[in-house]
């Protein structure tokens, strides 16, 4: 796993890799909430999650909108703060948009792309022609490439 990877957008991600810790706070804390029990928690496999909270700007790069009013009140100062008050789908839709690989009419690339068949077509040689799965990558590195039908020549 690379140390850290930066998005399009400029999401910056860290690695978190496998392992076990305490999550909670010990009840004689001061402050301390009920909810805020000690458990044991374990790590199974790597991952990588954002270093910063996203900013309005980024969430807006990468989906097109911005749910949140307070950015178009306070377009130059509310760009940097952090999205909050998202609903969790459009949290998600953020998360795949910002990694997705949906390659639909686009030129097949065997490093982005695997070819599950090949078919006649009305389309140009070596162009996806359907999309079995969609793919998802982080910068240059492919998690899981797009699974596809391609025109045959």
């Amino acid at each position: 796993m690379k140390s850290e990877l930066t998005s399009f957008s400029g999401v910056r991600l860290i690695p978190v890799t496998p392992g076990s810790f305490i999550m909670g706070s010990p009840q004689h804390e001061v402050g301390h909430e009920f909810w805020e029990g000690e458990r044991d928690v374990t790590l199974t496999y790597e991952f990588y999650l954002g270093a910063t909270p996203v900013t309005h700007r980024q969430f807006e790069l990468v989906t097109g909108e911005n749910p949140v009013r307070m950015f178009a009140a306070h377009p130059k100062t509310a760009g940097d703060a952090p999205v909050d008050s998202v609903w969790w789908q459009a949290a998600t839709e953020f998360c795949a948009q910002l990694t997705e690989i949906d390659p639909a009419g686009e030129k097949f690339d065997p490093h982005r792309h695997q070819a599950m068949q090949m078919v006649e077509s009305d389309q140009p040689a070596n162009t996806v022609v359907q999309v079995f799965q969609k793919g998802y990558a982080l910068n240059d590195r492919i998690l899981r490439p797009a699974l596809v039908t391609v025109a045959k020549g």
